[in-house]
């Protein structure tokens, strides 16, 4: 496993729609191995492949930040989002820029896990936050482009007087992450939101009530990382 750079705007690569996995080799499994060390470096919760340089659809995420929680997808779709929440976000890639933005405050992703075995996540609190953040990074969106014209100009005059540079220094021990945001959420969610995993393929699943601190279910050990 290694750690890597991250990518920082106005970096090209943030920029550029992920390309669909459509082989599954070992050199997935190496980068969601990667993408987790690299994510607890920088003190994040949820890192996308395109932050590391990589425009490959694939994320990880753990709002907990312990270790043996992790969620990695792979080629993701949102399939279903419902409610909201207004939470003050940040971005690794965007450092030191916070901004109240407005989420789906349950989401229902597909995908695939590194082994390209079909999964099902639903998730709602601070982990659907971190779902649709990572999810934007593969579109080739961030977190900024979701405030208003105004509020946009002013962020990036603040960047500008701060001169952002491509890439991060590991040794700055960088704060700017979505982790911060669990002590910033709008209604106080808990947060050890815990997604619950289904396979592919079970159709009809229920949408549930929106429980303000409370997790779907709990989930033992990372989910998506396993390989056939």
């Amino acid at each position: 496993m290694s750690q890597h750079p991250l990518c920082v705007e106005p970096h090209p690569m943030l920029r550029a729609k992920a390309r669909r996995v459509d082989i599954f080799t070992n050199e997935i499994r190496q980068l969601a191995r990667d993408l987790i060390e690299t994510m607890y470096l920088y003190r994040g919760v949820g890192l996308a492949a395109s932050q590391i340089g990589q425009a490959l659809q694939v994320f990880v995420a753990n709002p907990s930040q312990e270790r043996g929680r992790e969620v990695v997808l792979v080629n993701p779709a949102l399939e279903v989002s419902q409610g909201r929440l207004a939470v003050v976000e940040g971005c690794l890639s965007v450092p030191n820029v916070w901004e109240r933005i407005n989420r789906a405050a349950y989401v229902r992703m597909s995908g695939q896990d590194v082994a390209g075995k079909p999964l099902v996540i639903e998730a709602e609190g601070l982990l659907a936050i971190v779902l649709q953040h990572e999810f934007d990074h593969l579109q080739g969106r961030l977190f900024i482009d979701r405030l208003s014209w105004l509020r946009r100009c002013r962020v990036e005059i603040r960047m500008r007087l701060l001169e952002r540079v491509s890439t991060v220094d590991p040794s700055t021990r960088a704060t700017a992450s979505l982790d911060c945001a669990r002590d910033r959420l709008a209604g106080g969610l808990a947060r050890d939101s815990a997604p619950r995993a289904v396979q592919s393929g079970a159709t009809g699943l229920p949408v549930p009530r929106l429980r303000s601190g409370r997790a779907l279910s709990n989930v033992e050990g990372p989910v998506g990382l396993h390989a056939r």
